[in-house]
């Protein structure tokens, strides 16, 4: 698998913007790919950081 799955929770951030927005993965993104045109971020332990605090 080339491309990891997305959970909610990921932190997805463009690969060629002009600005750079980071999102938090939701509920239509959960279970698609991240693509070539995506940096996919996972936090592992959600306790200690919050995925939409370093969104």
């Amino acid at each position: 698998m080339l491309y990891p799955l997305i959970r909610a929770g990921d932190i997805l951030l463009p690969t060629l913007a002009r600005e750079v927005v980071a999102r938090v993965a939701t509920g239509e993104d959960v279970g698609a790919y991240a693509g070539s045109g995506v940096h996919h971020l996972r936090v592992t332990n959600p306790e200690v950081v919050d995925p939409w605090y370093l969104a």
